[in-house]
């Protein structure tokens, strides 16, 4: 089974991994970066836009950071 979980935080997160699972498309030409709650930062791969989310009958489309 693979899921992506909603953690209720203001951004979504997915692994590179979940990510090459589900083959979207994704926006590359930026330059985010994520900051951990210990200062560390990283560089995100990209976003993917408008990722169809399906919980039992509910669809919703959301964006998701890689």
């Amino acid at each position: 089974m693979v899921a992506l979980i909603d953690h209720s935080s203001e951004i979504n997160l997915m692994s590179m991994d979940f990510y090459k699972k589900g083959k979207w498309l994704i926006n590359t030409k930026h330059r985010w970066k994520i900051r951990a709650t210990r200062g560390a930062t990283e560089e995100l791969h990209g976003a993917c836009l408008n990722v169809r989310v399906e919980i039992g009958d509910v669809e919703i489309d959301q964006h998701f950071f890689v």
